[in-house]
């Protein structure tokens, strides 16, 4: 599996709606996508619901495993960027 690590973009963390969006791309990408922080992980990035419990905030690094290269920077630059921005 392929890895690699980016800062929470979001303004407020993960939370259910950036959360929400992850597990959504996820979902439809059709591949497996584990999330782990320092503290917690590695959790499937399928479930909104695990994300959040990641309790990732804004600034923290968030490692990321994928098989395929597409989904695991999809998912990279969602993490990355502030989906709370106007």
């Amino acid at each position: 599996m392929a890895t690699v690590t980016v800062k929470v973009g979001s303004s407020v963390g993960l939370h259910a709606r950036p959360a929400a969006v992850i597990a959504d791309y996820v979902a439809r990408s059709g591949h497996t996508v584990k999330l782990s922080t320092a503290a917690k992980g590695p959790i499937d990035a399928k479930s909104t619901m695990m994300i959040i419990t990641l309790g990732a905030k804004h600034g923290d690094d968030v490692a990321i495993e994928c098989d395929d290269k597409e989904t695991l920077m999809g998912v990279a630059e969602l993490i990355s960027n502030n989906m709370e921005a106007k």
